[in-house]
């Protein structure tokens, strides 16, 4: 045995640098933008409001700030700041500011802007400001235009609820997720496991599947209906895992006797390609 591997460490030991990126990765790419972009907003109003010595371009400076001080730049932040062209942002964008810098200040400073204590002024000027805005007409929710009629019938005329194949099913069960379900964005959708629906019983004995952000009610009169196809979709899962996403076995077609009739694993990015592979049929 060669002396350089008998001395060979069982960990290894990160710098505080490759430690504090792993940190920064695990949010998803659109969360690190989010929060970049708020910073950077941030940035330019400290800057415009400061005296020109004391102007700075990098985040380095913010991170120092006491909280006391950094409270007093909040509050007069929230009600004063604007988009580039000089408009108001409406309470949806002000509010992703808000978690942005949240976020930031967590992961570098180690505090919480919203409930730490030392922060009240700002917080308290922050909700007068949305009031302000909802005034305004500005506290509204631009919606996508809502799927019609036919491209529902359009999706849900891929899948056969009287001889069902592992895929369709599969397409068919994310789709419901995200129609009925999802309010944000795929984000996590990967991460889901079998525990992440509930199904409970309602007063007019309909049942519903929620991880949280919707319903999914349950119509007995319809073969797609969603929470049938989701019972399905679960009674085929590989009983070993928890995963939601799991591969399909080679399987073209099974009967609703058959079990297991999925694979070993979930697949990082998923649901990108469920919806990709939805979008081709």
């Amino acid at each position: 045995m060669e002396p350089s591997e008998a001395k060979r460490k069982r960990f290894s030991r990160l710098s505080e640098e490759e430690i504090q990126n792993l940190i920064e990765g695990k949010n998803s790419e659109n969360t690190r933008k989010a929060t970049k972009n708020a910073v950077v907003t941030f940035l330019a109003y400290w800057n415009e409001v400061k005296l020109e010595n004391e102007r700075v371009k990098n985040t380095q400076s913010l991170e120092k700030i006491p909280k006391k001080e950094l409270n007093e730049l909040l509050a007069n932040f929230w009600p004063n700041t604007k988009k580039q062209n000089g408009d108001s942002y409406k309470k949806s964008a002000l509010m992703g500011i808000r978690f942005g810098l949240q976020r930031h200040f967590l992961l570098k400073g180690e505090f919480d802007i919203i409930s730490d204590g030392e922060f009240s002024k700002s917080n308290q000027i922050l909700e007068a400001a949305i009031v302000e805005l909802k005034r305004q007409g500005l506290g509204k929710v631009d919606h996508h235009i809502p799927i019609s009629k036919e491209d529902l019938e359009k999706i849900q005329s891929s899948y056969n609820p009287s001889s069902p194949d592992p895929k369709s099913l599969q397409q068919m069960v994310w789709f419901n997720i995200m129609f009925h379900l999802i309010r944000c964005s795929r984000e996590n959708l990967r991460l889901l496991t079998k525990e992440s629906l509930a199904v409970q019983v309602v007063a007019a004995g309909k049942k519903f599947d929620s991880p949280g952000e919707g319903c999914m009610y349950e119509r007995p009169e319809s073969p797609y209906c969603a929470v049938k196809t989701i019972d399905l979709y679960l009674s085929k899962l590989n009983p070993a895992l928890s995963c939601l996403w799991q591969r399909l076995r080679a399987t073209e077609h099974f009967s609703h006797s058959d079990h297991g009739s999925y694979n070993l694993e979930k697949v990082l990015n998923f649901s990108s390609r469920l919806e990709k592979s939805l979008k081709s049929t």
